[in-house]
């Protein structure tokens, strides 16, 4: 995996739809993780529009429950064991 991004803020979906689209570009290979209330960036429309294009793109499950309540996520629901496996396979890593 070229490239991993940690979201734990929702206001990382501002700059999270453009870097990537930058990644598309590039022909990076990029994965997602979202926790703590950054699983809201996930419905951001430009990130939402991308996320189908990630290696892999999950949220923690009780991070989703916490701030989302029973929205259906469209995206892997996971946990923390999900997000080491992410960090593991990843070359670099970007954390908002």
């Amino acid at each position: 995996m070229d490239l991993m991004f940690v979201i734990s803020t929702p206001d990382a979906g501002t700059y999270l739809g453009p870097l990537l689209a930058a990644c598309e570009r590039r022909g990076l290979h990029w994965s997602c993780f979202f926790t703590n209330d950054g699983v809201r960036a996930v419905m951001h429309d430009k990130v939402l529009a991308l996320l189908p294009r990630a290696a892999r793109a999950a949220v923690c499950g009780d991070s989703w429950k916490r701030f989302m309540g029973d929205a259906d996520c469209p995206i892997e629901v996971g946990s923390q064991t999900e997000h080491s496996a992410l960090v593991a396979e990843a070359d670099k890593i970007v954390s908002f």
